[in-house]
């Protein structure tokens, strides 16, 4: 029984590389999503947490910020502000991920198929 031999010319394995390439490029896409959703996160529970402390806040009879808590309220405003930006910046970065995601996925495809694609049957 004859069984057939594949043969890997050069353009299989530089396919096969540049397929390789392509799935690196995808890992930096994910890698990159996944440190925007924490950032995102992070910030959630940090907001969560100044609003928690500036329920807290006692006001006086004209609507104003008692003395004593006064350094709450700044430091709850302070941490609010911060991490309000910080979501708008990181929710900002997104579409900067897309690209990776697609081009790497699209390149491990194409030069997938074409590493499968260039094997010879001898």
């Amino acid at each position: 029984m004859s069984q057939a031999r594949r043969s890997f010319p050069v353009k299989t394995f530089l396919s096969a590389l540049l397929a390789l390439v392509a799935l690196g490029v995808v890992w930096v896409g994910v890698g990159e999503y996944l440190r925007i959703q924490n950032n995102i996160a992070h910030s959630r529970d940090e907001l969560v947490q100044a609003e928690a402390s500036l329920a807290q806040v006692q006001y006086d009879e004209q609507g104003n910020v008692v003395e004593a808590d006064r350094s709450k309220y700044q430091r709850a405003m302070s941490t609010m502000k911060i991490h309000t930006e910080s979501i708008q910046g990181s929710r900002a970065q997104m579409p900067t991920v897309y690209p990776f995601l697609g081009g790497g996925i699209l390149g491990v495809l194409v030069f997938g198929f074409m590493a499968v694609r260039s094997t010879r049957r001898s």
